[in-house]
């Protein structure tokens, strides 16, 4: 085994991705398919690999899509520009204010159920049940 290189296990501890998803990655184009040592055949890392895993684990908290994530890498791979990142953020953007809104109207559904319920009646003669069933 090289210096310069680490197997799968090595990835995984050092970037805090299981095998499994590093292994999915790869299929994905994600993450570059390694070289295979020649004796035991083990995928063989190039350390700066955990590198752009990190990119990646990154880019997925912000909601960017696996198949978007990997057209960037591509590009960066090819020295292509970046242009398309303008147009997936406004994407990822509108689609999270949509899922804000969303998220919105089942709070103030919420506070409307809670306002209902003043909390010392019986269960069984609580208006929360009758209210949901209304709407």
């Amino acid at each position: 085994m090289q210096d310069d290189t680490l197997r799968i296990g090595e990835v995984a501890d050092q970037s805090g991705v299981s095998r499994d998803t590093l292994r999915y990655w790869e299929q994905e184009g994600v993450i570059p398919e390694p070289p295979r040592e020649d004796s035991s055949g083990y995928r063989m890392y190039p350390e700066g690999l955990v590198r752009r895993i990190h990119a990646v684990q990154r880019a997925k908290e912000l909601g960017l899509k696996l198949e978007d994530i990997r057209k960037l890498f591509e590009r960066r791979d090819r020295g292509e520009t970046c242009d398309e990142l303008g147009r997936i953020t406004e994407e990822r953007i509108a689609a999270l204010r949509r899922e804000k809104e969303r998220l919105q109207r089942k709070i103030e559904g919420l506070q409307s159920l809670g306002e209902v319920c003043p909390g010392e009646l019986p269960a069984t003669e609580c208006p929360v049940v009758d209210m949901l069933a209304e709407s």
